[in-house]
């Protein structure tokens, strides 16, 4: 059991490490809206035909998409949301007979074995 809790404590982790969000930055540009205003700011998300913007204050915005320029309109709609890697190898061994006694684990079956009939 030991080790599905080393397993886990592993992956956590690697998803941690891995987080789009973590160990990556953040990527501003300056938008402009159709009146001209401009802000700079990075695309969290995009839902339909909203857009969701955070400023380098941390302050978040949703609007609608056709509110800005037409070459930001293109920029949102080629935008993709950032998916982080995941990646992880698990290799399994079977131990042999002596090294699972002193383990506690279960030995490997060999050879005959006998019911008694229980």
């Amino acid at each position: 059991m030991e080790w599905i809790s080393r397993f886990l404590r592993i992956l956590i982790i690697v998803g941690l490490v891995s987080s789009p969000t973590l160990g990556q930055e953040t990527k501003y540009r300056t938008f402009t809206n159709k009146e001209g205003t401009k802000i700079e700011a990075s695309v969290v998300d995009v839902k339909g035909a909203e857009v969701i913007i955070v400023m380098k204050n941390g302050k978040r915005f949703k609007f609608p998409i056709v509110s800005l320029s037409e070459a930001d309109q293109e920029y949102v709609k080629s935008w993709k949301k950032p998916i982080g890697k995941l990646e992880f190898e698990v290799k399994c061994t079977k131990k042999p007979a002596a090294q699972a006694k002193s383990d506690n684990t279960l030995p490997a079956l060999s050879g005959r074995t006998r019911s008694k009939g229980y």
